[in-house]
Parts: C-alpha cells; sequence; structure tokens
C-alpha cells in the first residue's frame, strides 16, 4: 500500500508500529511543555499589577475587591463596566480575591494556570484529530511559549484572554467528541463550553466558523451542506454575543474612533496591521503593550505590499487545498480569527494589539507545523527543540518587563519613543511618587506626540492643583473634557475645584457626569453627596453616602459623612 504524504495520517503499518510509543510520547510531551510553559513565565509571580486597565479590573473595582458574592455575581451580568459583556471574566477574578486577596502573584498564578492548560489541551486535541505528533507538538510551543503570547498571560486584566481561550479549546475537544459520536449529551457539552467562552470573551463569535475549517481537515466532513446546519445554534448564540458586545461598547463610547477615523483609514490599517502580525510571528521584538492608532493615511507602498502579501499567502494557501489542506486551514483560521478585534469596527484607539493573536497564532502554527513536517523529520524535531529553548528564553524576558508600571512603560518607550500613552503612563508613575516635575515632563511630551490626549491634560490639572495653581488646573479640566466629554477623572476634579470656590450647582452637575461614566467611582459619591447637603438636598445626599458605602463598606470616614447626614435636620 502506498503511504500517503499528508502529515495528518498514517499508513496502517506505521500507525500499527508506532501505537504502543504513542501513548508515552504524547504524556512526555505534554509534561514537557507544561513545565517549559511554567519555565518561561515563572517570573510572572513577581510582578504587580499595572496602572493600565488593571486599576479599571482589579486595584479600583470595588465590585471585585468585595470578593465572590451574590451581589457581585448579579453585577458582573448586568454589567457593561469597561465597555465589555463577559459577566465570567468578572466572576473569576473575584474569585481571585476571595482565594488570594489582591496579592498580585495569586492573580498571575491562575492565569498561568489556564494558559499552561490550554497548551497541553490544543497539543492533545491536534494529536487525537491528526495522529501526528511532532507537528502538533509544534503548535503547542508557539501558543505556550511565543513571546507574543505574554501580553495574555502576563497582563492581570487580560484574564478575559486566557479563559476565553480555554473554553475555545474545551468546546472544540466537546465537538471532536460528538463528531465521533453524535449524542445529544455530547453536543450539549459543546454548547456548554461555547457559551462560557462567550460569557469570558466575546471573540469567540468566529469559533463556529472554525470548526467548519476542522470539519475540512483534519477531521475530513468536508462538502455535506448539513455541516452547517448543525452548527446553527452555535451561529445564533454567536449572533446574539455580537448584537450585545456592539451595544456594550456603544453605549461605553468605546467605538467612538470609529465615528472619527474613516473607513479608508481603517481598512489600510487592517491590512497593514495583518501583515505586521506575520512579521511579529517570525520576529517577535519590539513588542509594546500599545500600538497607537494613526492619525494620517498609511503611504501607499505600505498599504500596496500588505495587500499583496494577503493575497498571494491567500491564493497559495487555496491553491493547495486538495494537496496540503492544513495551509488552507491554518491561514483562513489566521485571518478569521482576528476579523472582529482588526479594527474595520474601531474599538478603543490602538492599531494592534499582541493579545489579539493570542488564537489567530494557532492558525499561523498549524500551517507552517504540518507543512515543514511534510518534507523535514529529523531536521524539524531539532527544530522544535531549538525553537521551543529561544522562546522560552525571549518569553521569560518578555515577562519581565511585565514588573510594575516604571518597567514596562520604560521598555515600551524605548522601543517606540512616539508612544505618547507610555510617556503619560510614566507621568503618573512620577507623580505618584510626588516628582511633579518629571511628571509634568512626560505628560507634556506624550502632548506633544499626541494634543488629543485628554487623560494627559487631566492629570496637568492634577500637578497643577498639587503647586497650587488651581486655576490652570481649572483651565487643563476644561481641555482634558473638551477632547473626551465623559472623562471621569477630568469631571469629578473639576467638581471639586468647583465645589471649593462656593459654584456648587457647577461642581454638582460635574460629579454627576462624572458618576454617569464611572457609578463605582466612590470619591464622587461622596463629594456629591456633600455638596447636595450644602444645598439642602438631603435625600439625595444620603443615597449617595450609601452607595459610597456600599461600594467601600467598613470605611469608618464614609460611615460618619452617612450618620452625619442621617442625623442632620431636614
Amino acid at each position: 500500500m502506498k503511504e500517503s504524504t499528508e502529515p495528518g495520517s498514517f499508513s496502517r503499518a506505521a500507525r500499527g508500529a508506532t501505537r504502543k510509543s504513542e501513548p508515552g510520547s504524547v504524556l512526555s510531551l505534554s509534561i514537557a511543555l507544561a513545565v517549559l510553559t511554567v519555565a518561561a513565565y515563572a517570573r510572572v509571580v513577581g510582578n504587580g499589577f499595572i496602572n493600565l486597565d488593571d486599576n479599571d479590573y482589579l486595584t479600583q473595582s470595588p465590585h471585585v475587591q468585595a470578593g465572590l458574592t451574590w451581589r457581585g455575581i448579579v453585577w458582573a451580568f448586568t454589567t457593561g463596566h469597561s465597555a465589555n459583556w463577559h459577566p465570567l471574566t468578572w466572576i473569576s477574578h473575584m474569585l481571585d480575591v476571595e482565594l488570594y486577596g489582591m496579592r498580585p502573584a495569586g492573580h498571575h498564578l491562575t492565569s498561568l494556570a489556564l494558559h499552561v492548560a490550554s497548551t497541553v489541551l490544543l497539543f492533545r486535541l491536534l494529536v487525537r484529530t491528526t495522529q501526528s505528533i511532532g507537528p502538533s507538538a509544534f503548535v503547542a510551543v508557539v501558543f505556550g511559549l511565543h513571546p507574543l503570547h505574554v501580553e495574555s498571560v502576563a497582563w492581570a486584566a487580560e484574564r478575559k484572554d486566557v479563559l476565553s481561550a480555554f473554553f475555545w479549546i474545551l468546546t472544540t475537544q466537546a465537538y471532536v467528541s460528538w463528531v465521533e459520536r453524535r449524542t445529544a449529551g455530547r453536543y450539549a457539552a459543546v454548547l456548554a463550553f461555547y457559551v462560557l467562552g462567550l460569557l469570558s470573551k466575546p471573540m469567540l463569535v468566529t469559533l463556529p466558523f472554525t470548526l467548519l475549517l476542522l470539519d475540512a481537515w483534519p477531521l475530513a466532513r468536508a462538502g455535506a451542506p448539513w455541516l452547517v446546519r448543525e452548527k446553527i445554534p452555535l451561529f445564533l448564540l454567536a449572533a446574539a454575543s455580537s448584537v450585545v458586545t456592539f451595544l456594550v461598547q456603544r453605549a461605553a463610547g468605546a467605538m467612538a474612533l470609529t465615528d472619527v477615523v474613516p473607513f479608508v483609514l481603517r481598512l489600510e490599517n487592517a491590512l497593514v496591521a495583518y501583515v505586521a502580525y506575520l512579521w511579529k510571528a517570525l520576529v517577535p521584538t519590539a513588542l509594546a503593550v500599545y500600538y497607537p492608532h494613526p492619525i494620517d493615511s498609511y503611504p501607499f507602498w505600505q498599504v500596496a505590499g500588505a495587500t499583496c502579501v494577503l493575497l498571494a499567502a491567500t491564493v497559495l494557501a487555496w491553491k493547495q487545498w486538495t494537496t496540503r489542506p492544513w495551509l488552507a486551514v491554518g491561514w483562513l483560521w489566521f485571518l478569521g480569527t482576528l476579523v472582529p478585534v482588526i479594527g474595520l469596527v474601531q474599538v478603543g484607539s490602538q492599531a494592534m494589539a499582541d493579545r489579539y493573536v493570542y488564537v489567530p497564532m494557532i492558525g499561523l502554527a498549524i500551517a507552517v507545523g504540518f507543512g515543514v513536517a511534510e518534507f523535514a523529520k529529523r531536521a524539524g524535531a531539532v527544530a522544535l527543540v531549538v525553537v521551543a529553548v529561544a522562546w522560552t528564553a525571549a518569553t521569560w524576558r518578555q515577562v519581565g518587563y511585565w514588573k510594575d508600571d516604571r518597567t514596562l512603560f520604560e521598555h515600551v518607550a524605548a522601543v517606540l519613543p512616539t508612544n505618547y500613552l507610555a510617556h503619560g503612563i510614566l507621568g503618573s508613575v512620577h507623580l505618584r511618587e510626588h516628582r511633579l516635575d518629571e511628571a509634568m515632563a512626560q505628560y507634556e511630551e506624550a502632548l506633544r506626540l499626541r494634543p488629543s490626549y485628554a487623560q494627559a491634560h487631566c492629570n496637568e490639572g492634577m500637578v497643577l492643583e498639587l503647586t497650587g495653581r488651581p486655576a490652570e488646573a481649572i483651565e487643563k479640566y476644561e481641555t482634558a473634557l473638551r477632547w473626551s466629554p465623559a472623562l471621569p477623572e477630568a469631571h469629578h476634579n473639576l467638581g471639586r475645584l468647583l465645589a471649593a470656590q462656593g459654584h456648587l450647582d457647577a461642581a454638582i452637575a460635574h460629579f454627576e457626569a462624572a458618576l454617569q461614566s464611572n457609578p463605582d467611582l466612590v470619591d464622587a459619591h461622596l463629594n456629591l453627596g456633600s455638596a447636595l447637603m450644602l444645598v439642602g438636598r438631603r435625600a439625595e445626599a444620603i443615597a449617595h453616602f450609601t452607595k459610597a458605602l456600599e461600594l467601600r463598606p467598613g470605611d469608618r470616614d464614609v460611615q460618619r459623612k452617612l450618620d452625619a447626614a442621617v442625623r442632620s435636620r431636614p
């Protein structure tokens, strides 16, 4: 019998000769993958939280800091906080607080455990479906050890990435089990894992499409019209998640850039970003937590070059569909799973993000790993070891940059000197340490690079307050609000200064605006309550003091304010 050249299949003779050793090899490689991944990320337990989203998700979130409570669970399912609806992610953070308190090490360990589990599960899934150990190990090495994935694992606020990917792989495993034996119970497991994944992060909306790709290869089910019909419940769940996500992000103002940035520029950025991701997958250097979105069009050669690369790769993969289907499956996986975050509908102000390729890079790894296996067996094994060791070292180094704000953003400013956000957050580092001149210098540099950076205007106002220049601080807060009318910190700080000057009605309006953007801003509730008391609106003041106490239970100062308001005469 002629042996197949397809790396995802074995002849009967080969399969029979290796059957006894395969379980041991899979187990040994699973252990090796887990050990290497833990080694690469070991430094993460010494890292702290950073002042970018970690404050929103953890250090300044009273709902999360309260731990796992019934009230917190209800909040998780009903809030659109942080411009996302991902209740399971919120609950996982609450559970971490219940287990570890606010010690960063425990939170990082949970994310690492999920990443290690996903790495091993991905390897075993591919071995199960392709019967090919070497290429499957390569894909798992890419997923577990590539430096591009550090952002998803080492950033506490990106729990949604590692949690959703874990359920992505479990959903796919459940689907493979259902394909092997189509029972209602197994299909229910597919739906259950998929729902859990969507509750972790809506990026799983593309998962049903990846199942169709796997139907083509390695499951060899392509061509039947019922392949789409059997996935209709999954597509309906994906559609529902997409609608909810759109509404939440629109309401939170996270899609404001879509209304400002022309579609042509968003399209240009999407094309360039695809190729940039390819380059960073090949050469993972100059990685940054934030890549600013351009405000002007890209050079024609850059857009044209990116378009040619994408078209050429797509045509090449498509032409290999019948003989090397893993190329098309891997390439289309990469292209398709990036669609929700490639920026055609712009959410946030980033041009691209390393965390966005956490799952899409599985597709690239499949295309490369199974492609190389066709031509190089022993050489491929040696290359796998070399790549694993090199990426372990690179990831170890990259994890170290996430130690704290100063370390991370000094690195970002070094590799991307025009990154305005890096200078802005370094300014906040200096501000917390009361080095006001250094803080102002960083804010000025950030504003030189991006004059519309509202948070930097607001933070300059704080520096001016601390140096006894309230009139100039008011101007800065007003400037910040011109660029970002809903910025809660600017409204709150401006309200404080106006209240101190006796302009209580204006102050109340700003406090209310701050709470409209961030209902959990405790200080805004307290200051609004105090201002309301001064204008004789006692009942409303008590309501805000009560809310502040709910958000900060046990706080004696808040309790005293509430008691004083209750005792005062109406």
